[in-house]
């Protein structure tokens, strides 16, 4: 996913609840996903994906902290 767009922000809220999180932390989590792609254009040029692979699922997350 290249463009912001609605339905592609609900993409990737998706994608981080599959995940383990909830609504509220995928939404701000989907937030600096896009964040970091448009940040990235011109750069990397790396999509919203790569980003979400970045991320540790909450598991793993909770582990750690």
């Amino acid at each position: 996913m290249k463009n912001r767009t609605y339905r592609n922000f609900l993409r990737t809220m998706k994608m981080l609840q599959t995940k383990g999180y909830d609504v509220k932390e995928s939404e701000e989590l989907a937030r600096l996903v896009w964040d970091n792609v448009e940040a990235d254009q011109g750069r990397g040029n790396r999509t919203a994906e790569w980003f979400v692979k970045q991320i540790l699922s909450k598991s793993d997350y909770d582990k750690i902290h």
